[in-house]
């Protein structure tokens, strides 16, 4: 079975309480990578949730782990019309605690993204947040890589708070035993059987191997490859999991110049550039900040 990916959270932060859950979430997320020193993975939260809370309109700090180390993002919505200069220090502290910091500013918001530990092999982006009002999320990511790729599945329970987010919890635990990256059918047949008697559940299966990026879906979680000179929409099929649904297999043409994004209708991306330098992370938080939804759960997955 292929190596498992994205142990991942997400805090949203907007007031000085939020500063210390920001730190418990990355915190939690830096036990998947035991090479890692906890303390100084939530220091470093800290920091960048307290620069949310003090030189923004606050935001998201969303924590994720892969296969080499594990990354922070902080993405926001604007900064305010106050004084900066307490920021400059935050950042010193978080790129000397940090092994890479980049950082994304425009006049819409800025980005923000530490990495600790070497260069991911499969380098992807997240960002996956609640529905601000809710306890919990219907949205789920699994990922997979080997030596020859890599295969994710973004889910999206119908609904929100903790019903659909233990619905999303039996899926991704029963998905855990099989090995749904190579065999879809394999995936179909485990996420009808988590989801039976339950709400339903959409969602997009991407496996990228050999030059080729197959993918299936149901119902609306949408994929996109980004090129260069532009992108590619890849072809939704209605219906939900767990319901009548036809499905069906489709393979693209991929290479290393391809950047692959995937995303919930918590996002409403109606206009998208051309591939850009950086990390995916960078990408994923200006996706994140430029067409989240108020009212929905929602998740943006970068890869390449």
């Amino acid at each position: 079975m292929a190596a498992s990916l994205a142990v991942h959270d997400a805090v949203w932060v907007a007031a000085r309480g939020d500063v210390g859950t920001a730190r418990r979430v990355a915190m939690r997320v830096a036990l998947a990578r035991p090479e890692l020193e906890p303390a100084v993975v939530g220091l470093v939260a800290t920091e960048l949730a307290t620069n949310l809370v003090e030189h923004t309109e606050g935001g998201v700090l969303q924590a994720f782990a892969d296969a080499e180390g594990l990354e922070l993002l902080a993405v926001d919505a604007g900064a305010r019309v106050a004084s900066r200069s307490g920021l400059r220090a935050g950042l010193q502290t978080i790129a000397e605690q940090s092994d890479a910091l980049e950082v994304d500013a425009t006049e819409a918001g800025s980005v923000l993204r530490c990495r600790f530990g070497p260069p991911a092999r499969v380098r992807f982006g997240l960002v996956q947040a609640p529905l601000r009002t809710c306890d919990g999320s219907g949205d789920g990511l699994a990922m997979r890589c080997n030596a020859e790729g890599f295969s994710a599945v973004v889910l999206d329970v119908l609904g929100h708070g903790p019903n659909a987010s233990r619905e999303r919890d039996a899926i991704l635990s029963a998905l855990d035993a099989t090995a749904w990256e190579r065999d879809p059918d394999a995936l179909v047949s485990v996420v009808e059987g988590a989801t039976r008697g339950g709400r339903g559940c959409a969602l997009r299966w991407v496996s990228v191997e050999g030059g080729a990026l197959n993918t299936l879906s149901a119902g609306n979680v949408s994929g996109v490859v980004l090129r260069t000179d532009g992108h590619t929409r890849l072809l939704d099929r209605p219906g939900l999991i767990g319901r009548r649904v036809d499905i069906r297999l489709r393979t693209h043409p991929w290479d290393d110049s391809c950047r692959l994004v995937v995303h919930t209708d918590g996002l409403s991306i109606r206009q998208l550039a051309p591939r850009r330098a950086g990390a995916p992370a960078l990408e994923a938080g200006r996706l994140f900040r430029a067409a989240a939804r108020t009212r929905d759960d929602a998740t943006v997955l970068v890869v390449g």
